[in-house]
């Protein structure tokens, strides 16, 4: 149309909405450091590699806890 003007522009969707861990500061996440870590090992490893090599999980576990929080912060917000 000829001679309208519109005041703003209307937002189709959402932002997706991003979990609570990045947003955490780094106390917090050295607390729920274990408890994502088992999730992300049940996600990560088949249920077959988890029941026939115990070694591996917890070998993996080990290292995905040694990581500092600065470490999985990023990385959730990449995936997020």
């Amino acid at each position: 149309m000829r001679g309208h003007r519109s005041a703003g522009q209307a937002q189709r969707g959402s932002t997706p909405a991003r979990p609570p861990a990045p947003r955490a500061g780094a106390q917090v996440l050295g607390w729920l450091q274990p408890t994502l870590t088992r999730s992300f090992m049940a996600l990560a490893f088949h249920a077959d590699t988890r029941r026939t090599r115990p070694d591996l999980i917890a070998r993996e576990a080990a290292y995905s806890n040694a990581n500092p929080p600065h470490m999985f912060r990023a990385f959730y917000r990449q995936v997020t």
